[in-house]
């Protein structure tokens, strides 16, 4: 099937693509390099991911109720302009970094719902909302095309001149997306009011009813709120892992090499849901990729970077099942807050997990405390049968 291109699509692909900077690749090297204090490093992560669950709520309501799709990106790429000022001012004195981290979490609150609910938006507007999960694996393949050619680029300009101008090059991508934004048009399929407070906690509790009165959502969203810690927090921890087996010189080309095969992935998703169902799509991802995990740090050799990243190579797959899910659970009036919803309680399982995980490494080993998240994703698995009880 060939997907439809509207004006407003091709900008919304722009926009998906440039979102995705690799400073979650570089962030924990640059603050490392600013501070020198592995606890003070962990501070800015701490201040993030807090500032990020406080504010996805109140982002929701705000794409939904208030700004609309559109004017929410463009407060979010603002913010992330002004996070990449602090963040460089932050190289001759630490503590603005902990402004530009604030910055940093609620840039990326204004646009963690709001994007997939513009892409929602726009395709019901056309009658394609019933391939969402076609156009968001499409569009997620530019989207990690263009991340492993950034991240190539970003490893280049570490190694020849200094790690500064790779926030340098991360500020002119970001300064580069907000400037997309205004081309976009926003689609209202809902009506906008005047900021209130009472509006806006009438509008949450309505929100936070349906996932009390929807259980297939619920569960759902346990799902989403579980694996942001079992598989996303114990991500950032696998790459000091790498560092054992990998020369720094390499590093960059092999994240960047797997970028590309997720790309793949991401692009090829909507035909596998189709072919195989949601639930086997789920449970063929995890027999594939848990038991990988497992041997590469059971048995940890030159192959197990390899062997690990393969084995999380079927995230975009996973992630286009669950976004699909979701988003035919999700009402039009509600729906970016609902997903905020879902972010606020997942940051907060990404920061516990990862405390969790940090004591088990220092206590023991980091390779037991990442093989304890692998056999925590086997909890997930009660979950998945009971929501496809009621297909």
């Amino acid at each position: 099937m060939k997907l439809k291109k509207t004006r407003n699509l091709k900008v919304l692909s722009w926009i998906i693509a440039l979102q995705n900077s690799p400073l979650a690749f570089f962030e924990t090297i640059f603050f490392m390099m600013v501070t020198d204090s592995y606890l003070i490093t962990m501070n800015l992560f701490l201040v993030i991911k807090l500032t990020l669950a406080i504010s996805e709520v109140p982002t929701g309501i705000i794409s939904d109720r208030f700004l609309g799709r559109k004017w929410t990106y463009l407060a979010g790429s603002f913010s992330l302009i002004i996070s990449f000022i602090f963040y460089v001012l932050g190289w001759y004195n630490y503590q603005f970094l902990f402004i530009g981290a604030v910055f940093q979490s609620i840039g990326t609150a204004f646009n963690s719902g709001n994007t997939t609910a513009l892409l929602h938006d726009n395709l019901k507007k056309i009658g394609e909302d019933k391939n969402y999960s076609k156009y968001l694996g499409a569009f997620g393949s530019v989207k990690f095309i263009y991340l492993g050619i950034s991240l190539i680029v970003s490893g280049l300009l570490a190694h020849y001149f200094h790690i500064l101008y790779v926030i340098y090059f991360i500020g002119l991508q970001r300064f580069i997306t907000f400037s997309v934004g205004f081309f976009l048009k926003d689609i209202t399929t809902y009506h906008k009011e005047k900021i209130s407070f009472s509006g806006a906690i009438a509008h949450l509790i309505k929100a936070i009813k349906l996932f009390r009165t929807n259980k297939r959502l619920r569960l759902l969203a346990m799902i989403s709120v579980l694996e942001r810690g079992f598989i996303g927090s114990p991500r950032r921890l696998s790459r000091v892992f790498f560092k054992m087996f990998l020369p720094f010189s390499m590093f960059g080309l092999f994240m960047a090499g797997n970028l590309f095969i997720q790309s793949f992935a991401s692009h090829f998703a909507h035909s596998i849901i189709k072919k195989f169902g949601y639930l086997k799509t789920f449970l063929k991802c995890d027999f594939f990729s848990i038991p990988l995990q497992a041997v590469g740090y059971i048995f940890p050799s030159i192959l197990s970077p390899f062997l690990i990243q393969l084995g999380d190579d079927t995230t975009p797959i996973r992630g286009v099942a669950k976004s699909s899910l979701l988003h035919k659970e999700f009402t039009d009036k509600q729906r970016a807050t609902m997903e905020s919803l879902i972010s606020i309680f997942g940051s907060l399982s990404y920061a516990l997990f990862g405390i969790l995980l940090g004591w088990i490494a220092d206590a023991f080993s980091l390779r037991f405390a990442l093989l304890f998240a692998v056999g925590c994703r086997l909890l997930l698995f009660p979950l998945f049968f009971k929501i496809f009880k009621y297909d």
